[in-house]
């Protein structure tokens, strides 16, 4: 009984592909080949693909392929699409700023010189030995508060207080027990 199970499984595909058109065959085969091959639409389609317009010709493709092509072409340019969509790369841009060109004549007049590689060379006699370091605390915030919270053991001993009052469990109907 088995044997004709599966045989009644191949016969039924095989009559299914019999009733697709040639068109449906056609576009059946160019989805499966792209689908199964590693095969990607270029760069350069990117931009217009995630665009909003490129999105909206790219969600009807399955509509039109379900209204009037067979169904499962549909779905299989569901998964096409959802391939095309992943494959594309969003394109950045870069903005390239220009530096204004400095004029080596200009800098020259006020004593400066500048190398092969338009590098400024500045006079030794312009470089001082000793730089003045603003006066900064020795201690940072984060220490101030490190040393006024004395660790365990230095402060002064916890206090408790007395109190003739007792907590009372009540009955929690066995809400913890899962049973």
């Amino acid at each position: 009984m088995a044997f004709s199970l599966s045989s009644l499984k191949v016969s039924s595909i095989t009559k299914y592909f019999k009733n697709l058109s040639t068109l449906d065959l056609i576009l059946f085969g160019l989805i499966v080949l792209y689908l199964i091959f590693d095969v990607r639409l270029p760069h350069s389609l990117d931009p217009f693909l995630l665009s909003p317009l490129g999105m909206i010709v790219l969600l009807l493709i399955p509509f039109v392929l379900f209204l009037y092509v067979n169904p499962v072409i549909g779905v299989l340019s569901l998964f096409m699409i959802h391939k095309i969509l992943s494959d594309a790369k969003p394109v950045v841009t870069t903005i390239k700023t220009e530096l204004p060109a400095m004029n080596p004549n200009k800098f020259n007049k006020q004593g400066v010189s500048f190398d092969d590689n338009n590098n400024i060379i500045v006079p030794s006699s312009t470089v001082e030995n000793h730089i003045d370091m603003p006066n900064v605390p020795t201690n940072t915030l984060e220490e101030n508060v490190v040393t006024q919270m004395a660790p365990i053991g230095v402060s002064d001993p916890a206090t408790f207080i007395k109190s003739s009052y007792k907590p009372i469990t009540l009955d929690d109907h066995s809400a913890a027990s899962p049973y």
